[in-house]
């Protein structure tokens, strides 16, 4: 991509941010630009690919481990079908246990300097962020400790909890929140499941306002991320066609099967990303620095499951 179609796409999006048009969606590579204290660039956040291989240590067949191993060489990788298989391999009390373990982090061992990069995307002029990750990044890299965290175990009148104009600076852990292990996305099932409710979902008619209404910025990205899968399913969710989107991403990354209306903004190396980000922060930035104290129950609302068919029945009363 030329410098001049780089800085033009990044000029628009300093317009949509200042107008507060823009939305971010944080990909793992914002967890992991977070380090523990007393390391050299340590960060506790495995990407996806790193995730799985861990997990799989769990399993006991030699051959069943070998056959997961060799799923990881291949070009192609495609993480859902080897979640799905490390499951089927494994005993599900150890695959659970391990699973949590390694989703849970101590937060007092990060070096709070780190969060730099999460806490700039909170200044992009949007109380609202969606992301993929599992762990709490966002919600430490905030000013305000009104903070709440929203992930979604199938269905719930998300109405009740989110409004069009957040009062509250707010994450959407899209696939599940650390502090509830039962709501991980990770297996093709339950990826097909979130999604397939999300579809016929009526309660998520706020949410899906909010995102339709706005640009998407995704940072955080690479090709172990699915990304173009991803990008295509939010898309597809919440008829995003329709608008440009943003994706910030380094530029060896760059893949080339992404919509029209997605306007690339690279970088060089993993260093550049944080200042990128600085440059972006418009002068009206919204402010979110209330220091309140708030009940953990308050902090992290949970979109419970309930009956698809009870919430199209009241869909149509």
């Amino acid at each position: 991509m030329s410098d001049s179609l780089n800085e033009a796409n990044k000029e628009s999006l300093k317009k949509d941010i200042e107008n507060c048009k823009v939305i971010p969606f944080v990909g793992a590579g914002v967890s992991q630009s977070v380090i523990l204290k007393g390391t050299d660039n340590k960060s506790p956040f495995k990407s996806w690919k790193n995730l799985l291989k861990t997990l799989s240590t769990i399993i006991i067949d030699e051959n069943d481990k070998k056959h997961i191993d060799s799923y990881f060489e291949l070009k192609d990788i495609d993480y859902l079908e080897i979640a799905d298989k490390i499951k089927k391999f494994s005993n599900q009390i150890d695959y659970s246990k391990k699973l949590e373990e390694m989703i849970t982090t101590d937060y007092d061992s990060i070096d709070k300097k780190s969060y730099i990069l999460a806490r700039n995307i909170w200044k992009l002029n949007s109380k609202f962020i969606i992301t993929t990750n599992y762990d709490s990044v966002l919600e430490k890299a905030c000013e305000s400790d009104n903070v709440q965290a929203l992930y979604l175990n199938n269905n719930f009148k998300l109405s009740q909890v989110v409004s069009y104009e957040l009062t509250k600076p707010t994450v959407w852990n899209i696939h599940g929140h650390e502090s509830n292990i039962d709501s991980i996305i990770l297996t093709s099932e339950s990826y097909k499941k979130l999604y397939d409710n999300i579809k016929v979902n009526s309660q998520l008619h706020t949410l899906k306002t909010l995102v339709t209404t706005k640009s998407l910025l995704f940072i955080g990205f690479g090709y172990e991320d699915n990304m173009a899968n991803v990008i295509k399913d939010i898309l597809d969710l919440y008829g995003g066609y329709g608008r440009n989107h943003y994706l910030i991403i380094k530029e060896d990354k760059v893949i080339s099967n992404l919509g029209e209306n997605i306007k690339l903004i690279t970088y060089k190396k993993h260093s550049d990303l944080p200042k990128l980000i600085e440059e972006l922060i418009p002068h009206n930035s919204v402010e979110i620095s209330e220091k309140k104290q708030i009940r953990d129950i308050d902090r992290y609302w949970t979109i419970k499951p309930s009956v698809i068919e009870s919430s199209l029945v009241e869909s149509r009363i």
